[in-house]
């Protein structure tokens, strides 16, 4: 595997975890808007991840949700760009 391929793998599976983080972590300050409480039990994360929904009864967690969600958008697309702009400076140094 060549240099130029581990770098584009590593920006987009690591850009990938972050955007996926910031969708479960979305969902979970979501369903904490709507329920009112944080989840006490194992069980009750793959409730709040997948299930809950309705009015919302904390909006201040609510904007904390769209905001994670943003937030982990610009650092994948920070990351993915990080990384790339890496590669492009290896080759061009001749470490790859």
């Amino acid at each position: 595997m060549d240099a130029r391929t581990l770098v584009t793998f590593l920006a987009f599976s690591g850009g990938t975890a972050i955007g996926l983080v910031g969708i479960a972590g979305m969902r979970v300050l979501a369903a904490v808007a709507v329920t009112g409480q944080w989840p006490r039990k194992r069980s009750d994360w793959t409730e709040y991840l997948v299930f809950v929904t309705g009015p919302v009864r904390r909006p201040r967690f609510q904007l904390y949700s769209i905001l994670w969600f943003l937030g982990c958008g610009a650092a994948s697309m920070v990351f993915i760009v990080g990384v790339m702009l890496l590669g492009r400076w290896m080759g061009q140094t001749g470490l790859d």
